[in-house]
């Protein structure tokens, strides 16, 4: 068996996140969702000003 085929390396990373608990799991994942949220948040805000000033 190839350990680098794509289908076992999926299984191991399956494999792993079943080791982990759920309910640590849900909290990193909120936690990068609302980074990545922040984050457009400030481009679009940053966006919208820069071409405010170029505009008005």
């Amino acid at each position: 068996s190839n350990v680098s085929s794509p289908g076992s390396l999926y299984c191991v990373l399956s494999g792993d996140l079943d080791l982990f608990n759920r309910d640590a799991i849900v909290p990193i994942v909120l936690v990068r969702n609302l980074v990545i949220l922040c984050i457009a948040a400030f481009l679009m805000i940053l966006h919208i000003s820069v071409f405010g000033k170029l505009f008005y």
